[in-house]
């Protein structure tokens, strides 16, 4: 739910949209200059794989989700609810929920077509969760 003090719903997703947009546009001026450079690009979408336009635009760009393509990963989803943040000492006292479903997650990583992904891995490690209620993605990346 979204309150008067945040941006709208709709305003949201045109945020979201947009960054993806200036994403491609960053990955694109790179590979005008060198076409066959392996690339990353992502972040803390806050959507869903095929949920909005975000990632319509990523995919349409003919950039490739790299949990799409990864030769090993596993099911973690990258980030959790029920963590308790505790103000005073900028840490969560109570961990997020650790769950086993990736194509929920709201954090993503998107590569060229000359990127190879052997491994996408969400950590979830307690020290990453005591801190944040997003985990990183490992990402093994096979240079050629």
């Amino acid at each position: 739910m979204y309150s008067p003090d945040y941006l709208s719903a709709e305003d949201a997703r045109a945020t979201r949209k947009s960054n993806a947009t200036e994403m491609v546009a960053v990955i694109n001026s790179i590979l005008e200059k060198y076409p066959d450079l392996p690339l990353i690009g992502g972040g803390d979408m806050n959507c869903r794989i095929g949920k909005e336009e975000a990632h319509t635009v990523l995919s349409e760009s003919g950039l490739i989700h790299a949990y799409d393509i990864a030769e090993i990963k596993n099911e973690i989803r990258t980030h959790g609810y029920s963590a308790v943040y505790d103000e005073a000492h900028h840490t969560y006292t109570t961990l997020p929920t650790v769950e086993m479903r990736y194509l929920s997650s709201i954090d993503h990583a998107y590569v060229t077509k000359n990127t190879s992904i052997a491994t996408f891995c969400t950590l979830a490690d307690p020290y990453c969760l005591a801190t944040s209620d997003h985990m990183p993605i490992l990402l093994d990346i096979k240079l050629k």
